[in-house]
């Protein structure tokens, strides 16, 4: 019988074992409704005993893992939050599509495409 590794610490973020997988998307899943077999068809690097060992802690611990991942939770919201202070976008979605809407009507005369005139 091998022995059961499956997950490993990297940034305060536990990960199923020898993916970038984070066990918080195997609990997701499985807290949605998914089977172990149809997280496993999602991510086909896991394998299926160890989807079921992780679902089996979480079941066994979940205030503690509750916990992690409400921590978890709150450090991205963070980081999310830091990252949009030290580049701040001020409705660049906006802007941005307004400036592709001006280029649509700039493109467009009397409804029909504008072609360029071509000098030689």
């Amino acid at each position: 019988m091998r022995g059961v590794l499956v997950w490993r610490w990297q940034n305060d973020i536990i990960y199923m074992a020898n993916t970038r997988i984070p066990i918080d998307t195997v609990i997701a899943r499985y807290s949605v409704g998914d089977t172990p077999a149809e997280i496993h068809e999602g991510f086909p690097t896991l394998k299926l005993e160890d989807i079921y060992f992780a679902i089996g802690y979480y079941l066994g611990h979940r205030e503690e893992m509750d916990r992690y991942m409400r921590e978890r939770d709150a450090r991205e919201a963070a980081l999310i939050e830091e990252r949009e202070l030290l580049n701040p976008t001020d409705g660049l979605r906006e802007k941005l599509l307004k400036r592709l809407e001006d280029k649509k009507k700039q493109s467009t005369v009397h409804g029909r495409p504008h072609e360029v005139a071509r000098f030689r």
